[in-house]
């Protein structure tokens, strides 16, 4: 196995563990030497993981529609 695809939120929640988990998962997803694959958003929890992969040195995959990359919440920072 080389990627996760992780199904997160754009939005934060309204609980602060929400944001430590996606965190706490780039770690996990870091020291296995794994891949993220996720919606592709720079907001919310979705922008949390990625950041957080990719301070690590992690590789980012995203996957967005096209209609949300005109709206400007595509992550423009991505591996691909």
């Amino acid at each position: 196995m080389r990627r996760i695809c992780v199904y997160c939120g754009s939005n934060t929640g309204k609980r602060p563990e929400y944001a430590a988990a996606a965190r706490d998962l780039a770690d996990v997803l870091i020291r296995h030497d794994l891949e993220l694959v996720y919606g592709g958003a720079d907001k919310g929890i979705m922008g949390i993981i990625a950041d957080a992969m990719l301070e690590q040195g992690g590789k980012v995959h995203g996957v967005i529609p096209k209609l949300l990359c005109e709206k400007e919440i595509a992550h423009e920072g991505l591996t691909e």
